[in-house]
């Protein structure tokens, strides 16, 4: 079966986000208790590390406070406060490994997972810089060598950013079939990038 599209007028948190965005200090708890175990452990999955879980959840939910007026009502407000909490789970995460780069994507709106494909930045210098761009070039190479439906599900997701749901649609499977498929696309660049550049 295929997913349908949830927008923010079926969102059943819309009643609770207005009211909060409105101003009302006991809509915006009701929120926060529905959501902090969500974003501790979304934020876990990328710090791995329980005291910057915590640290990043609260300031999530402070910038959630602060921007909330301003939620245009894009997305289903999980999925907002998702992105908020990956944001602030990835700047943690690069002051701690700073000479990484990551790839991150959170998977639906159900947490199908965080996934990451990490590898070693080379660093800054010229030297460096182009094995940064040798790098970006190689994973270039590497996603179009993939194979077809899984190179498709791939740039949806992490390309296009395309939600789960929308890419099962647009490519008429199921959204276990995506994530299956954009897990083996991920595990394959992930080998081939770094024996490749190593």
């Amino acid at each position: 079966m295929i997913p349908q599209l949830i927008t923010f007028d079926d969102d059943p948190d819309r009643p609770l986000v207005e009211q909060a965005a409105a101003g009302d200090a006991l809509a915006f708890e009701q929120l926060v208790r529905k959501y902090e175990h969500w974003v501790y452990h979304t934020i876990l999955k990328i710090t791995q590390v329980h005291e910057d879980a915590e640290d990043q959840t609260q300031e999530t939910f402070i910038r959630v406070h602060r921007s909330l007026a301003n939620f245009r009502g894009n997305s289903r407000f999980k999925t907002w406060l998702t992105r908020i909490a990956m944001n602030q789970a990835l700047q943690c995460r690069r002051k701690r490994k700073p000479n990484v780069v990551s790839m991150y994507r959170q998977f639906s709106d159900d947490q199908e997972g965080v996934y990451i494909l990490d590898i070693v930045d080379p660093g800054t210098n010229p030297e460096e810089l182009w094995a940064r761009t040798r790098l970006q070039d190689c994973l270039k190479l590497e996603i179009s060598r993939l194979p077809k439906k899984l190179r498709s599900a791939f740039v949806m997701r992490f390309i296009q950013e395309s939600n789960g749901a929308e890419t099962a649609m647009c490519l008429n499977i199921s959204l276990a079939a995506v994530k299956s498929r954009v897990l083996r696309a991920r595990k394959i660049l992930q080998k081939r990038v770094e024996n490749t550049i190593w």
